[in-house]
């Protein structure tokens, strides 16, 4: 029954007889259901049926009536708007699941101690999301056209030999490799591909991969699958995992570029007892007795014209130096110390310093050993990353609506296919991505564009203001428009807009409340028929009741005398 209200996209009413046909045409039984009469209307989301509301009564066919359609379908238009309304916060409430998982991705670059163990943690982040229980990380030789597979976990293949010489016809891999983008294949296609030797290994039911990209250029292949579920994944997984790659690519190549960096820093350490960045020793006046050789690397001095200067005198400028010393030398240790030196070149280096306070038998203090590491690019990723994350964080918790993100000056950096579809923006315009004529053309789409374009001004004028209001469009969309400011650190540097589109809500608010009116001109229809005393004051007060939801100026009541055979107009 659900099934036929659905498939019909209107309100039906079936007694008893016609549920037993249907039970007898479908089952080839005679049996039947207790049910006297079912009512149902479809739940409908932009005209499109997404389910049903069922109700039925086993004592009396009376129950229900074609008069109850109506209510019944306007009840399921509201419970359709109410359960869209929590698809939207389940998707803020994985958005922000995907946030995390992100930010734990690019937290583990720092925490992992080198690639194996953090494709380990990749792995465990990710299964938070999506099922990881097959899983594997490729990396790409390009030059030698090659896939190897540093890290795999598989339920029933244990190898993960390199493939050589591979394309996009003899593995899954090469395939996300040569087509740069997140690929999906279920079930048929996988045995289309086996039987033309297009998978290695046992065959999965469902297979789904994304590149791993650093600017333009694959770096490696993320890919999950499932050999007992044929429906374990589906196109928002396919996105979740194309959003997450990304930052796993770059977590990587950095993790990749530290291992490197830790390669070469095993070479210093053996020249110079394992020592990391610049190791230093000084006397409590702060004169230096000991400093490697790397410190040559980070500020304009010899090794040999550092021992016996001042230690406080080179790093640190005078109107901070006492500062710097006392927390030094008051402290039994140091960690991360941050400061910054500017050099006669004009250029500005951020220093983390890390010290000791040695002490003698007699647990007095006698000289300060620590290192010194030279943290200006970290500071500068750490920026650029926290700007990333930002951008991301602030577009993922309202991907259910239209977004677009503006800079400080008003120009557009970034916007959703929802916002695009949203406004109806023709294809060409957002190809050419002349800001000018894309702001142009959603101007000229708005009913009262002089109201909500003084509202634009506003919030330019006040960079911390929100701002909640509705927006009306000429195509009749009505849209909820709610802007916030998008913040760095503690500068702003733009503006999110979300744009949702509850014109199908408004119209069941509009249908309620004229069902509303019915049911009260109905209610004072059915008390007049107590109230007065005889038919023509009973049709006058018809007449007035009803003219409050039509325009009755021309009127009539007909009554049928089947006795004379003739009409008689009230």
């Amino acid at each position: 029954l659900p099934a036929r209200v659905i498939s019909a996209g209107k309100p039906m009413l079936f007694y008893e007889e016609d549920i037993g046909k249907m039970i007898r045409e479908t089952y080839k039984t005679a049996s039947s259901l207790a049910c006297k009469v079912v009512a149902g209307a479809p739940l409908k989301i932009k005209g499109l049926s997404t389910g049903a509301l069922m109700a039925w009564s086993c004592r009396s066919k009376d129950a229900f009536k074609e008069s109850d359609l109506g209510f019944l379908n306007s009840v399921a238009e509201f419970l359709a708007a109410a359960i869209e309304r929590k698809q939207i916060q389940i998707a803020h409430k994985k958005s922000e699941k995907i946030s995390q998982v992100l930010f734990e991705i690019t937290s583990a670059v720092h925490s992992s101690e080198n690639l194996p163990q953090l494709f380990e943690r990749i792995h465990h982040t990710l299964g938070r999301i999506i099922d990881v229980s097959n899983f594997f990380i490729a990396i790409v030789d390009m030059k030698e056209r090659t896939l190897y597979f540093p890290y795999f976990v598989d339920t029933l293949d244990d190898d993960f030999s390199p493939i050589t010489n591979f394309n996009s016809d003899d593995s899954l891999t090469g395939l996300v490799v040569t087509q740069r983008k997140p690929i999906l294949l279920k079930t048929e296609d996988l045995r289309k591909r086996k039987n033309q030797n297009g998978v290695w290994g046992p065959v999965p039911l469902i297979w789904m991969g994304a590149p791993l990209m650093i600017k333009d250029e694959v770096i490696g292949v993320v890919a999950v699958q499932s050999y007992i579920d044929a429906n374990m994944y589906n196109h928002m997984d396919l996105q979740i995992l194309s959003a997450i790659s990304g930052q796993m690519a770059l977590s990587i190549q950095r993790k990749r570029s530290e291992d490197a960096l830790r390669e070469n820093e095993k070479k210093l350490r053996q020249i110079y007892n394992n020592i990391l960045d610049v190791y230093f020793e000084i006397r409590l006046d702060g004169v230096i007795s000991e400093i490697s050789p790397s410190v040559e690397k980070y500020i304009p001095y010899k090794r040999n014209e550092l021992i016996g200067k001042s230690f406080f005198d080179i790093l640190f400028t005078p109107e901070n130096r006492d500062k710097h010393i006392d927390i030094l030398l008051n402290k039994e240790f140091v960690k991360n110390y941050e400061f910054k030196i500017a050099f006669e070149d004009n250029t500005q280096h951020i220093y983390s310093i890390n010290t000791e306070l040695l002490k003698d038998d007699q647990n007095n203090p006698v000289k300060l050993i620590g290192t010194i590491r030279d943290v200006t690019d970290k500071k500068r990723i750490e920026y650029e990353r926290e700007r990333s994350i930002s951008i991301l964080k602030a577009t993922l918790e309202s991907t259910a609506d239209g977004i677009l993100v503006v800079d400080k000056y008003g120009a557009w950096t970034n916007f959703n296919q929802k916002f695009i579809d949203t406004w109806n923006i023709p294809a060409h315009l957002v190809r050419n991505g002349k800001d000018k004529e894309l702001r142009k053309y959603v101007i000229t789409k708005i009913v009262d564009a002089e109201t909500f374009l003084s509202n634009v001004k506003g919030l330019t004028n006040d960079s911390n203001a929100h701002s909640f209001n509705m927006v009306e469009l000429k195509d009749g969309k009505i849209l909820e428009c709610y802007s916030q400011p998008q913040i760095i650190g503690k500068e702003i540097v733009g503006r999110v807009w979300s744009f949702h589109d509850i014109t199908d809500r408004k119209r069941v608010e509009t249908a309620l409340r004229v069902s509303e009116e019915i049911s009260h001109v109905l209610l004072k229809i059915a008390s007049a028929v107590h109230n007065t005393e005889n038919l023509q004051q009973l049709f006058e007060s018809i007449h007035q009741s009803l003219s409050r939801l039509m325009d009755l100026s021309n009127f009539f009541i007909a009554l049928y005398d089947r006795t004379k055979n003739s009409i008689d107009f009230e």
